[in-house]
């Protein structure tokens, strides 16, 4: 594949994926909206107790094939099969070992109704399990149009199936909703990536897939860990309602975050992989997603943080008030973590996948340790206080990590970055006081939007000032970041095989 080539998939890949998570997370909050005024506050509580407990045991069995799939330099048929083959005998014994353990999931969260639930979303492995192992391949190949349409019939069939259910069977719709979405991706991913699975026990094939996948696992079996232990810890000091409320606080605070992450390691983790790229285009490429990450997402999150309150009071209503201090803190969290958002695809691209183990290794221990001491004293508000210094801790280590793989990672950034932070305060100090100016939905939306567009235009304005080339960040991003790589990896390493 050219450069030039490379840079115009990479940049439509980007617009397809940016679409699709506007689109995914207009669906999911709809949906957020709309349940959170029929149901209750405990019900949340114990859907997270069920997928939190089926998501352990699926995350500390996963060997990261898809992404090692991506990432590995040439492929044929037999890593495919193999790669199915894997997948879906381990989802097959895991929805069994998670159905068999229901009852003592219920023991450890102490709350008994929970045992069904999770009997019952134990047949979500095998679902996600079902899908065609071709959709790496459109990974690989920068081809989101089709991704896209999977993500969003996914929340699409989630969201019907979840509003349509709730009145009349109450948690039991979002966990029959839960079952749905994962259901409709498996069968629309033959129609988007045709393969025709073969069971094959291709031991050199597998083995060059764990290889890279089993650094993929610590990672997830680690986040799993500590997102569990902190949900045991809210549901038995406190509750299942008070589970609920943490549940959406968090969806809340993080999805600017993760949709913005999304976007950014969608196209970094592949584009990256498929390059052999060195140390000082690698220090460019860090370089340009955090300044374009942070222009995008500081603004965001500083404008949540400042109309917390009436995201909790007026959008979810009465009951979800609670969650006004906790969206709050975890907005912090999302800012202190862009750097990992940014640095997570390209340390898995360029093959470093303990780093990223090591990095969420530091941030779940960290929460381990204080989850306990936390809640039993500040409460609901304690669970996401542990999360500061676990995020703070890790990326500290981010820091310490960085220049010993890049090349003057930081050089440039600090004038770049003061101004983002400046701009962003000042826009959360619009929405606070329009926020209050303006009660209500229409006054919500209002203080929100406002202050993002006056934010976007202080930053062009800031930019042309002092030549921030923030500008030029953000609209070039990925492909330039694709065409630079393109190019020297073609000068480095011509025969290098890159999917075309």
């Amino acid at each position: 594949m050219t450069a030039e080539r490379l840079a115009q998939r990479a940049g439509s890949a980007v617009l397809w994926q940016a679409g699709q998570l506007f689109a995914v997370n207009a669906v999911n909050i709809v949906n957020l909206i709309v349940l959170t005024r029929l149901l209750t506050p405990e019900d949340f509580g114990l859907l997270a107790m069920g997928i939190a407990s089926v998501e352990l045991l699926a995350q500390a069995t996963d060997l990261g094939l898809t992404p090692a799939l991506v990432q590995h330099g040439r492929l044929d048929e037999r890593h495919y099969d193999a790669a199915w083959t894997v997948g879906a005998i381990r989802a097959v014994l895991l929805s069994v070992v998670a159905f068999l353990l229901a009852p003592v999931a219920a023991t450890i969260y102490q709350e008994p109704r929970g045992a069904a639930i999770v009997a019952v979303l134990a047949i979500r492995p095998v679902l996600y399990a079902a899908a065609s192992m071709k959709v790496a391949d459109l990974i690989r190949r920068l081809e989101f149009r089709s991704l896209a349409l999977l993500r969003l019939s996914e929340a699409l069939a989630a969201t019907v199936v979840s509003i349509a259910l709730a009145h009349s069977f109450g948690v039991w719709g979002l966990v029959i909703g839960a079952l749905a979405g994962p259901a409709v991706t498996a069968a629309l991913s033959y129609r988007v990536a045709p393969y025709r699975p073969r069971v094959a026990f291709d031991r050199l094939a597998t083995l060059s897939l764990i290889g890279f996948g089993r650094w993929i696992l610590g990672t997830a079996v680690l986040a799993a860990v500590a997102n569990l232990i902190v949900q045991v810890v809210v549901t038995r000091q406190l509750g299942a309602a008070e589970l609920g409320l943490y549940v959406v606080a968090a969806r809340l605070a993080y999805l600017a975050s993760e949709a913005l992450g999304e976007v950014v390691g969608a196209v970094a983790f592949p584009v990256s992989a498929r390059l052999d790229v060195d140390v000082e285009q690698a220090s460019t490429v860090f370089r340009a997603l955090l300044v374009g990450s942070s222009a995008v997402l500081y603004p965001v999150l500083a404008i949540t943080i400042a109309i917390a309150p009436s995201l909790g009071h007026e959008l979810l209503g009465p009951r979800w008030a609670e969650t006004t201090s906790v969206i709050r803190i975890l907005a912090v969290c999302a800012a202190l973590g862009v750097l990992g958002d940014v640095t997570v695809p390209l340390y898995k691209g360029l093959g470093r996948p303990q780093v990223v183990t090591a990095l969420e290794a530091a941030q779940s221990l960290i929460v381990i340790l204080l989850i306990w001491p936390c809640v039993a004293r500040y409460g609901l508000l304690g669970a996401a206080l542990a999360s500061l210094p676990a995020v703070l801790g890790s990326q500290l280590l981010n820091v310490h990590v960085l220049p010993q793989l890049l090349r003057r990672p930081f050089q440039g950034l600090p004038r770049r970055m003061a101004a983002i932070i400046t701009i962003s305060i000042v826009g959360a100090i619009g929405a606070f006081v329009l926020d209050l100016a303006l009660p209500g939905i229409p006054g919500l939306v209002c203080a929100a939007s406002v202050s993002a567009a006056a934010a976007a235009l202080l930053l062009f304005a800031v930019d042309r000032r002092f030549n921030l080339e923030l500008a030029g960040t953000l609209t070039r991003v990925f492909p330039a970041t694709a065409f630079v790589l393109s190019s020297r990896a073609t000068a480095r390493a011509p025969g290098r095989d890159v999917p075309s």
